[in-house]
């Protein structure tokens, strides 16, 4: 059972909030709903986790728009900040309806975004998320 007050002043994203089953990840690319936004798509399936965080996430950028992995890599960690600094709505209202989230942030733009706009289209996501 996960107790938000736990989290409270704690923006941080731990290695148990990092999804990284591979059964998971497939199931939830055939079942999962999608939110989009700005080039940032957020595919999520509400599903137990063997964790006692109310959702696991992970990042994904395609080496199709970015051949190098520097660009790659940026993108990712402005995801993974964009996100940190974000997540406790969502956790409040998943432990609150007692629900555990899979979700995967994909970034399909073709090119770079600043923080800025990583974070306002973080935020869209997740006030359109209805798990």
């Amino acid at each position: 059972q996960f107790e938000v007050g736990l989290l409270k002043g704690k923006n941080t994203l731990g290695k148990p909030e990092k999804l990284k089953s591979k059964k998971i990840i497939e199931q939830l690319f055939k079942e999962g709903k999608s939110v989009s936004a700005n080039g940032f798509t957020l595919v999520y399936l509400a599903t137990p986790l063997q964790v006692m965080y109310p959702a696991q996430t992970g990042f994904s950028v395609p080496k199709r728009h970015f051949k190098h992995a520097v660009d790659r890599n940026r993108m990712k960690r402005l995801m993974r900040e964009a996100y940190r600094q974000n997540k406790l709505p969502l956790y409040t209202r998943l432990a609150e309806a007692q629900k555990q989230l899979a979700m995967m942030w994909v970034f399909k733009g073709r090119k770079l975004a600043t923080l800025s706009e990583t974070i306002a289209a973080i935020q869209y996501c997740l006030n359109k998320l209805n798990p």
